[in-house]
């Protein structure tokens, strides 16, 4: 077989006849050797067109710069959402660690009788009574309305290697008890200023130490935290109008991703009615609402807040037989 070598050959431009080429651009065409061998039409491979001079065309000044907007625009479409995206998640694991929390908490109570003390900013996530004299049977926390969980005791994380359980911005989530104190029936109350036992952390003594709560017995029973929608016109027993609970025996709250953030004017009404770096305040009534901006009337919230119902956790304990 006898293959010819590669051959180029310049011809006219498809369709203009016997008209001579033109004197600024021509077709490359490629004859490849088997088209010669079996009389086929030659096979033809075009050139890029080049401009006069065979410089190829670029790009202006103009259309770099309408292509650098372009891509800054999607740039900035896609790391936007993802911001949002990430503080969605952790919005998502707050909540989650939350809700553990709280079913620990409710676990506790049905294996002790009673629920555990706040942790103190010193106490490593431990329980912490009041000094002298608190201890588990009487219930006398040290910080009912301002503590921590106590995650070392109650076994949960995420901690901070002290005990501590964190939200997903790091922070130490709080907790609140109730600090109710109701009087078991047919005994009489301690002459003052001796300690009285607490309904919901303390063990009891009188008639049994198996647990306060079911010394009192269910009806007399009267958690008192309170959590409202708004701090406006709150005080330290009540809400202004309407409040979403009434009667929560514990509340549990993330200060949100700002906590650390310093509020010299006091502009976060809402937040300060809920104890935080911030705030001093330490009684029974908290503020819970949707996530709100700087322009909001009552300033920036974004603290994340459940409760514990007293009919969840009753009936939780006489399942466990720790209520009759």
């Amino acid at each position: 077989m006898n293959d010819s070598p590669l051959t180029l050959t310049l011809s006219p431009q498809a369709g203009r006849g016997d008209t001579p080429p033109s004197t600024s651009r021509e077709t490359v065409g490629v004859e490849w050797p088997w088209a010669m061998r079996t009389g086929t039409t030659n096979s033809k491979i075009r050139s890029p067109k080049v401009r006069e001079g065979g410089s190829a065309k670029g790009f202006t000044l103009i259309e770099l710069a309408v292509v650098l907007l372009i891509l800054s625009i999607m740039l900035a479409g896609i790391v936007i959402p993802f911001t949002t995206q990430v503080e969605l998640r952790r919005v998502a694991e707050t909540q989650k660690t939350l809700l553990e929390v709280r079913e620990a908490l409710i676990g506790f109570a049905e294996a002790n009788g009673r629920l555990p003390c706040p942790a103190s900013a010193a106490s490593n996530g431990q329980e912490n009574f009041i000094v002298p004299g608190g201890d588990k049977f009487n219930g006398n926390c040290s910080n009912f309305y301002d503590g921590f969980v106590p995650g070392a005791l109650l076994g949960i994380g995420p901690s901070d290697g002290a005990g501590y359980v964190l939200d997903a911005w790091n922070y130490r989530i709080r907790y609140a008890v109730s600090k109710s104190d109701q009087i078991p029936s047919g005994t009489i109350p301690p002459v003052l200023p001796a300690l009285q036992n607490i309904d919901f952390t303390g063990l009891g003594t009188v008639p049994s130490s198996t647990g306060e709560m079911r010394n009192v017995g269910m009806p007399p029973l009267a958690p008192e935290l309170r959590v409202c929608p708004t701090a406006t016109g709150i005080s330290a027993t009540t809400c202004a109008g309407a409040s979403l609970v009434d009667n929560a025996v514990a509340v549990i709250y993330s200060t949100g991703p700002n906590a650390m953030r310093p509020d010299p004017g006091g502009v976060r009404v809402d937040e300060n009615a809920n104890p935080n770096p911030n705030s001093a305040d330490n009684n029974r009534t908290f503020v819970s609402h949707e996530r709100a901006g700087e322009n909001n009337p009552n300033g920036e919230f974004d603290d994340i807040v459940i409760w514990l119902s007293p009919n969840i956790l009753y009936a939780k304990m006489i399942a466990a037989g720790r209520l009759p």
